[in-house]
């Protein structure tokens, strides 16, 4: 018999649904047509059509109340060997019963710890992440946004007042250990690392190598590699060599951006007009083999700065040297003036308008529906 967890549980038990990680800890719950997913830090909100419901203190008690009767009932039945082989993906009653064992110590003791380890291992909430990269293990080499420093980034409020702090050597190790504390032999189900906070390659070269020969020494390597967000205007030029370095020590992709092809419409969002040095990174990225990803907004309130949004992106779109691994996302301005329909429908424009000229994937961006599932 296996003795050690060392993969995710999956069972369908009519009408129970259950997942629980390589810890024994419930990470997704289905009972009849209803859905709840836990967060690493210990929420749980519950999947209602397209939208999201965040339980309260009360309600979370009686869930996970409502978890630990079932699973008790799973024990019972896999003690007496009642659990097909189609019900559940792992086949051993005794490894079933290991983990539903684990699985009622977590819901009825372990699950309040969750949020105090969560706090000591995040010094600030994890606010948001690219759509591809959601199932990805959240590091911090640094914290806040270089950007929101200056106080001149108007669009977006995930980083109010936090000026970008860098960690040092300790702070990032000490970091690292309370993250594997959070997580667990869980961390081993992770494809892929991102490194926050809003732009890790503000970074100088030396510390960013460092961060990342850290996260192979302390995690080894990972199926999809590392990425993070990135600011070229706030960050140090590069040189290919430099890129190709990043690349060869785990970076796979960044994250950038772009907001609009508009330089009126940049400016007045507190980003710089000029795109001739964001043209010439993602050019020397791509020669270093680093996949690109870029935001564009939507959402627009006037029809004159609609217009000229799609135009200048697109056209600044088409002298990009991206591919199919590359990506463009679509992200509603939040919140938007626009009614759902109109913010749609531009949404659907500009997507058809650069599929036209690009290579890359084209992609809806909902900031507000990101969650940091466990």
């Amino acid at each position: 018999m296996e003795t050690l967890l060392n993969r995710y549980l999956a069972i369908h038990d009519d009408p129970v649904s259950l997942t629980l990680d390589s810890e024994g800890r419930w990470r997704t719950f289905r009972l009849a047509d209803r859905q709840f997913r836990r967060l690493v830090n210990g929420q749980i909100v519950e999947l209602i059509d397209d939208g999201l419901r965040d339980l309260s203190k009360n309600a979370t008690h009686g869930l996970q109340d409502l978890i630990t009767h079932h699973i008790k009932t799973l024990i019972s039945k896999a003690k007496n060997h009642q659990i097909s082989t189609e019900a559940c993906n792992i086949y051993d009653p005794e490894l079933q019963v290991t983990y539903f064992q684990k699985a009622v110590e977590f819901s009825t003791s372990g699950f309040n710890k969750i949020w105090d380890q969560y706090l000591k291992a995040y010094p600030e909430p994890v606010t948001m992440l690219p759509p591809d990269r959601y199932r990805d293990l959240v590091l911090l080499p640094a914290t806040g946004c270089p950007r929101s420093s200056s106080g001149n980034c108007t669009f977006c409020t995930l980083y109010p007042n936090a000026g970008f702090r860098v960690f040092s050597s300790t702070e990032f190790k000490t970091h690292l250990n309370r993250v594997r504390k959070l997580f667990g032999k869980a961390i081993e189900e992770k494809t892929g690392v991102f490194l926050g906070s809003a732009s890790a390659l503000s970074l100088s070269q030396r510390r960013l190598v460092s961060a990342l020969q850290v996260v192979e020494n302390e995690f080894g390597s990972f199926k999809r590699g590392i990425a993070a967000f990135f600011d070229p205007y706030l960050s140090p030029t590069r040189t290919k060599s430099e890129y190709v370095e990043l690349k060869n020590f785990g970076l796979s992709q960044v994250t950038i951006g772009l907001e609009s092809g508009s330089g009126v419409l940049r400016q007045l969002w507190g980003k710089p007009a000029d795109l001739s040095l964001l043209e010439e990174t993602i050019g020397i990225l791509k020669e270093s083999e680093i996949q690109v990803a870029l935001t564009v907004l939507t959402g627009f309130h006037t029809e004159v700065n609609y217009l000229n949004h799609v135009d200048e992106t697109v056209n600044f779109a088409g002298k990009l040297p991206l591919d199919h691994n590359d990506i463009f996302y679509l992200s509603p301005l939040d919140p938007s003036p626009l009614s759902g329909d109109i913010s749609e429908q531009q949404i659907i424009t500009l997507k058809n308008r650069l599929r036209h000229v690009t290579h890359a994937k084209v992609a809806p961006y909902l900031v507000n529906k990101f969650r940091y599932y466990a």
